[in-house]
């Protein structure tokens, strides 16, 4: 009887120590600090052909950060715009219309080149670095007949936009 007291008082142990070893690990793992969302950027650029120049500006509608509407007219080759914001969902909207000069036209037919650069970045207080970015790029090459230019430029119009929100799981959705 003695031997099968200690045979179970030592199986016992055994069990208690096995629980006890089991039950030992890490509780920091819920306390990490989430970094907190510092900032969002998103910037824009456009860049037009020279035959695109030649017989049109641009006008370039968007919400500045106060969220006044601007109209600004683009005359050169390009169009560059960042926007940033520190409180989310952040909501950027760019709308792009070309403005025919009602130049003399003296060919038979225009070659359009447009390109487009959009990117938003998420960055968080814990990172030099975007910790969620997104990009979009874009070539369009058209030619045009001379009888079609201003129907043509009647009718460009680009649209672009982009939101940044922040998800339940701390992570960013960038569309």
């Amino acid at each position: 009887m003695r031997k099968w007291m200690l045979k179970w008082s030592v199986w016992a142990m055994v069990v208690c120590i096995a629980g006890a070893f089991a039950g030992c690990g890490s509780d920091d793992d819920d306390d990490k600090p989430v970094p907190e969302f510092k900032e969002a950027k998103m910037k824009y650029e456009f860049s037009f052909g020279e035959d695109f120049r030649t017989v049109a500006d641009f006008t370039v509608t968007y919400q500045d950060a106060d969220g006044t509407e601007k109209t600004e007219t683009v005359t050169g080759d390009s169009w560059t715009k960042e926007f940033s914001a520190t409180t989310l969902p952040f909501t950027t909207k760019v709308v792009l219309k070309a403005v025919s000069k009602n130049a003399v036209l003296d060919k038979a037919s225009y070659q359009f080149t447009a390109n487009y650069a959009c990117s938003a970045s998420v960055y968080e207080t814990e990172s030099e670095n975007a910790v969620s970015r997104k990009v979009f790029s874009s070539s369009e090459k058209q030619t045009v007949a001379k009888e079609a230019v201003e129907g043509y430029l009647e009718v460009f119009e680009d649209t672009f936009s982009y939101t940044v929100r922040q998800n339940e799981d701390g992570s960013y959705t960038i569309e």
